[in-house]
């Protein structure tokens, strides 16, 4: 998994979660998520409900617009975290995608899964650079509602 295609283990994840939110699967969208996240969140379950509520369509089309990584080495053990954004169209919607992703942790296994997961509708989302969530990477699933505040 370390020396996996990075573009090639966000897309997989994203594919298998937009699959889970448009077939209303509340438990494989809460198999993708890691045990630490989940119980980041006061009452995660309600959060996935937000998510299926929120997300309107089915899929026509998706980009991935970056995935980077950050690996961590020791010995016999590994960690990757990879943060990927993507943009998605349905026959609804447009939205914008951020997420964390740790395919390994070998440090600490409650990592594995995805970490944070940002999502907004196009009409909030009016930077010209990459959608990247609000760059604090909360844990969790967080459903932005308002344009967010420029930084500069």
């Amino acid at each position: 998994m370390i020396n996996t295609d990075n573009g090639e283990i966000a897309e997989k994840t994203f594919n298998q979660l937009i699959k889970a939110i448009e077939a209303d699967d509340k438990a494989s969208v809460r198999k993708l998520f890691s045990k630490n996240a989940i119980n980041a969140e006061e009452n995660f379950e309600d959060e996935i409900l937000k998510l299926l509520d929120f997300y309107e369509g089915k899929i026509i089309s998706f980009s991935q617009h970056e995935t980077g990584a950050e690996t961590e080495f020791d010995d016999k053990k590994a960690k990757k975290v990879l943060w990927c954004a993507f943009f998605v169209e349905t026959n609804k919607q447009k939205y914008h995608i951020a997420f964390n992703l740790c395919p390994i942790d070998d440090f600490d296994a409650d990592n594995v899964g995805i970490l944070s997961f940002y999502i907004i509708n196009s009409e909030n989302w009016h930077g010209n650079y990459v959608y990247r969530g609000d760059r604090n990477h909360n844990p969790g699933i967080n459903i932005v509602l308002e344009p967010p505040i420029e930084e500069y």
